[in-house]
C-alpha cells in the first residue's frame, strides 16, 4: 500500500447553493481515481472511506469510482463552524478521515488524515500505480 498523505488541504471549495443541504456539522467529499501520471480516470474502483485511525475496521462508506474517475458527493459529519469562534480551536474545525483505494492490477492506495470542513467540499485526487509498472520481474510480450 502506498500512504499519499494529507494531500487535501489545498483541494477544498466552498459549497454553492445549489449543492447538496448541509447543516452547519457537514461538510462532503469527492474522490478522483486517476492514474498514476494524472491523465486518465479510473473507473470501476472501490473506494472506502474510515474514520481516521480505524482501518482495518468497518469502513463508513463505500463507493465505486465512476466512468470519469470521481465517486459520487458524500457528505461527512464535522464538528460546528461555531468552534472556528472559540479562543481554543482544539481539535479544529474539521474531521479527519481514511481513504483505501482498490482495484485488480493496482496497488491498493492508501490516503490518511483527510480533512473534511463544515459546509466545504473537499476534493481528493487518489493516483493509481498499475502493478505492472513497479514489478520488473513480468514476462514482456514477445520474449
Amino acid at each position: 500500500m502506498v500512504d499519499t498523505g494529507n494531500a487535501a488541504d489545498d483541494r477544498v471549495r466552498p459549497l454553492e447553493e445549489s449543492d447538496h443541504d448541509l447543516t452547519v456539522n457537514t461538510g462532503s467529499l469527492v474522490v478522483f481515481v486517476l492514474d498514476a501520471g494524472g491523465a486518465l480516470p479510473i473507473p470501476g474502483a472501490l473506494v472506502k472511506i474510515y474514520n481516521a485511525g480505524e482501518i482495518g475496521g468497518e469502513p463508513i462508506a463505500e463507493l465505486i469510482s465512476g466512468e470519469s474517475g470521481k465517486t459520487e458527493v458524500l457528505y461527512l459529519p464535522t464538528p460546528p463552524v461555531s468552534i472556528s469562534e472559540l479562543p481554543d480551536r482544539s481539535p479544529g474545525i474539521y474531521s479527519l478521515y481514511d481513504i483505501v483505494v482498490s482495484l485488480d492490477g493496482y496497488f491498493d492506495i492508501v490516503s490518511r488524515n483527510i480533512p473534511v470542513y463544515p459546509q466545504v467540499l473537499s476534493i481528493q485526487p487518489v493516483y493509481m500505480v498499475p502493478m505492472t509498472r513497479l514489478n520488473p520481474q513480468m514476462p514482456v510480450s514477445g520474449e
